[in-house]
């Protein structure tokens, strides 16, 4: 319900108006004409909430999760969608226009004069403001400074989004913002993909410009690391930016975040952790557990910087059951060390430090078209995604390492779900296969996306090993669905998983339930022909299955 006084109300009607030509007061009209005006304005801002959105990409990226589109693209609500109600009759146009709660929230895109009329509109009540383009962002700056003392909220684009990046954004018309006092300011975002570090804005933030913040989120800037600036944040995203100031110790780099007791989410992006420390600081064993802040809020953490120096930050916070945590590990060369991913984390008491690590029950391994991640999510809700930034190389060869590691990092027997996506060519024998899948006891559904064969992986879920006591069952005895996607089709490959289907079938394994086949074929009537041949039996052996392939043209 609107905090404002709606205008309105004071002329509240007591019969409906006139309607052209004569109708029943039960008419859908009459009843519209009715309504009283506060439920009018909850049903624009409902509407508001169901309608358009703006998408705030620009809030998350680097940090984002494969196969989460909430986290890749960041939406809230677009909160003038309602003014397209007020077309619907004259009362409501009225309704509308007098109510100054409607015009708090404002989307700017290239015209600034809507901007002017929704000030005026808004009269004097706080303003949240989400500018949607870089030029209009910039010619607003007066605007914003002559109602600065109104501004709640203050949401700016990527600053070279309008030059696709490629250019250079001048920063300096922002500066003013900085050094004007904002009393209810609370949540403040700008962000621009890549500032040259000589043109980044010098911005001495100061508590008592900006005493009700508690969202700070800022690019492609100066900052200081104190406790004037961030003890009262809830959250703080900071990304390539520059620190201002001596460098720090790691205890003083510690004491900072020990004032910051109500923080929630913390992404310290692009090296900042690097920066600020001094240069002996930066060879910090990666297990110091000397030091841990006392955060209790603090749910999301994320970091990009050099592995020791991720796992030296990671060591130092406690973390709450359902965390989610996302560090990016730079590695200059195009060479992926040995035990890469591993390297991101703590090693001693890894388990007390995040449960995580024994009880995942899904996991994502993304080593395909440019990617090298690694995604595992426990059933409370926490994630942990590790991410590989490398200068150079292919990473599409990184797959050997990605299931190696995934084995090695984490407790694989509690998952359930693995997603795989890769070019399954660089993994071609059916005895690493089964030596990484053999860890899922627990495993109901694999999905596998990308590119190449995946013959040998078949193969390893319908080997039987032998031992002194007989043979023993297949691998992953739960699981029953799988999916391939994308991945290259060989002649016989239908026939060996009808073949891995009856093998598992006879040791008595959980049916499949769901089988999808989307594969890559040159030569489309020969999987036609495969799959014809075994329909019958795959009709028998998997309760719902489906296939196509992909030619040049598209699927058939």
């Amino acid at each position: 319900m609107c905090a404002e006084p709606i205008e309105v109300n004071q002329k509240r009607r007591t019969t409906p108006p006139p309607r052209n030509g004569a109708g029943d007061d039960d008419s859908q009209e009459a009843f519209i004409h009715r309504l009283p005006n506060e439920l009018l304005v909850s049903i624009f801002q409902l509407y508001s909430e169901v309608s358009d959105r703006r998408d705030l990409g620009h809030s998350c990226y680097p940090i984002e999760e494969p196969e989460d589109e909430e986290s890749v693209y960041r939406r809230v609500t677009d909160a003038s969608s309602w003014r397209l109600l007020m077309l619907v009759c004259r009362s409501w146009r009225c309704v509308g226009v007098s109510t100054p709660c409607l015009w708090q929230s404002i989307d700017v895109w290239d015209c600034t004069e809507w901007l002017d009329l929704a000030l005026t509109r808004s009269r004097q009540a706080l303003l949240d403001l989400y500018f949607h383009k870089a030029g209009a962002a910039t010619a607003a700056v007066p605007t914003i400074l002559a109602n600065s003392k109104r501004i709640r909220r203050l949401v700016f684009p990527q600053l070279d989004s309008d030059s696709g990046g490629r250019e250079n954004p001048d920063m300096s018309p922002y500066l003013p913002l900085f050094a004007t006092y904002m009393p209810a300011l609370q949540y403040l975002l700008l962000s621009a993909h890549s500032v040259p570090e000589t043109l980044r804005a010098q911005w001495n933030l100061s508590v008592f410009q900006f005493p009700a913040l508690r969202a700070l989120r800022l690019a492609c800037t100066s900052i200081r690391w104190s406790p004037e600036i961030i003890s009262k944040l809830t959250c703080l995203d900071i990304r390539n930016c520059s620190y201002d100031g001596l460098t720090l110790s790691c205890d003083e780099f510690l004491d900072v975040l020990q004032c910051c007791r109500s923080l929630r989410e913390l992404r310290l992006l692009d090296g900042f952790v690097s920066s600020a420390l001094r240069h002996h600081a930066r060879s910090v064993p990666a297990d110091d557990f000397s030091r841990v802040p006392n955060m209790p809020e603090l749910h999301t953490l994320a970091v990009q910087d050099k592995p020791k120096i991720i796992a030296w930050l990671l060591s130092c916070f406690r973390f709450t059951p359902d965390s989610f945590i996302s560090v990016i590990g730079s590695i200059p060369g195009p060479e992926l060390p040995q035990n890469a991913f591993g390297s991101l984390l703590p090693t001693r008491g890894r388990n007390a430090w995040l449960p995580l690590c024994s009880s995942p029950t899904r996991g994502v391994i993304n080593m395909w078209g440019g990617d090298a991640n690694i995604l595992v999510k426990s059933s409370n809700g926490s994630r942990l995604y590790l991410q590989l930034y490398l200068a150079r190389g292919e990473k599409d060869s990184y797959l050997p390492d990605g299931i190696r590691e995934l084995s090695t990092i984490f407790s694989c027997s509690s998952l359930v779900d693995l997603h795989i996506e890769a070019d399954f060519d660089y993994v071609l024998e059916k005895t690493r296969w089964y030596t990484f899948l053999s860890n899922f006891r627990r495993l109901e559904k694999l999905r596998l996306v990308g590119s190449g064969n995946t013959t040998a992986l078949i193969s390893a879920l319908k080997h039987v090993r032998p031992s002194k006591r007989g043979p023993k069952p297949p691998i992953c005895p739960r699981l029953c669905s799988l999916c391939m996607e994308f991945t290259r089709y060989a002649p016989g490959d239908i026939e060996l998983l009808v073949a891995t289907l009856h093998r598992r079938a006879a040791y008595g394994l959980k049916s499949m339930k769901y089988l999808w086949m989307y594969l890559n074929d040159e030569k489309v009537k020969t999987l036609n022909d495969e799959v014809d041949a075994c329909r019958m039996e795959l009709d028998e052996l998997v309760l719902k299955w489906e296939y196509a392939s992909i030619v040049e043209d598209g699927w058939v």
